[in-house]
């Protein structure tokens, strides 16, 4: 059988890039070095947007490789630099990322994690903080007015085919087109075919939101519910951009299922100390059910003043 060690390489390439072959890197040309000898192998990429190397020692033959590895990089693009290391080893059917760690101008993302060629088992665990969301705007053709740190946590276990991932977002310190959260945090749970958001909750400066939800990825059916004990809107109220001369404190349940061809859901609203521009409604109670393709309305003041009952029947060639 070959052993690695026993292969010797050394050899120069340099290649241009197809023009405009990647959307968001320019043309280049790349210098590429290898270099094998007996146990050390040594492959060093340059081109104009960054360098990457690849050094380590190879043992064994090609049926069982024993490789020790360390791959470092550095990039520039759009006005960000960056840089990448990441360290393991592969032998006895098993790759194993020691670390890894990537790294741009406000961003870093590490992790490390173990992986089984021979049973497929996927053992992972990774973490990204951005400093200021806003970083996404160079990434955008229309920036987004939002700024605030974003905080992720990822562990994978189970299998490559049947793999169970579990996510934890957290937000802080966030303005988005005028609104300020102080915090935010979302965990998720996949198992094929569904995708949870187990625990959902928004800290803003109006009120407090809570949320959950699932979607079946075969069925394409999903569950979703949102959920406020007081939620204060005082006017002017800006939401997406667009100005709203309403005030009052809003409090409401809302629950959705089905599928985008046969949804359900009910709403559940409750608007006190209700001014809209020069109308002043006072308390307003408004409960909603959609089902069979059937939207039910209802919509009463506690003094009376308005009392409202609408039915609509969805067209479901439209859906």
């Amino acid at each position: 059988r070959d052993r690695l060690d026993s292969i010797q390489i050394d050899a120069h390439i340099t290649a241009q890039s197809v023009p405009h072959m990647f959307q968001y890197a320019p043309d280049s040309t790349f210098d590429i070095a290898l270099q094998v000898k007996e146990k050390t192998f040594l492959c060093d990429i340059a081109s104009s947007s960054g360098r990457v190397r690849i050094d380590g020692l190879a043992k064994g033959d090609l049926e069982n490789p024993d490789i020790d590895a360390r791959v470092t990089a550095s990039l520039q693009y759009e006005g960000l630099n960056g840089t990448a290391g990441v360290t393991g080893y592969y032998r006895n059917d098993s790759l194993n990322i020691r670390s890894l760690m990537i790294k741009t101008d406000g961003a870093v993302l590490e992790g490390h994690g173990i992986v089984s060629t021979a049973t497929q088992r996927i053992q992972a665990r990774a973490q990204a903080k951005i400093a200021d969301i806003g970083l996404l705007n160079r990434f955008l053709q229309d920036s987004l007015p939002v700024s605030g740190t974003v905080a992720v946590t990822a562990l994978v276990n189970g299998s490559l085919p049947d793999p169970r991932v579990s996510a934890e977002i957290a937000l802080n310190d966030i303005t988005a087109f005028e609104e300020h959260i102080s915090s935010a945090n979302f965990t998720f749970l996949y198992r094929a075919p569904r995708i949870e958001l187990t625990d959902g909750w928004i800290q803003a400066e109006r009120g407090v939101i809570t949320l959950a939800g699932s979607y079946d990825l075969l069925e394409h059916a999903y569950s979703a519910s949102v959920h406020t004990d007081s939620l204060w809107v005082s006017m002017p109220s800006y939401f997406g951009g667009d100005m709203v001369p309403l005030t009052g404190i809003a409090s409401f349940q809302a629950q959705a299922s089905g599928t985008v061809s046969h949804p359900q859901a009910e709403i559940t609203l409750l608007l006190k100390d209700v001014v809209y521009d020069t109308i002043v409604p006072g308390d307003l109670h408004v409960h909603a059910v959609l089902a069979e393709q059937i939207f039910n309305l209802q919509a009463q003041s506690v003094d009376g003043s308005i009392d409202l009952t609408a039915v609509l029947t969805l067209d479901e060639t439209a859906m």
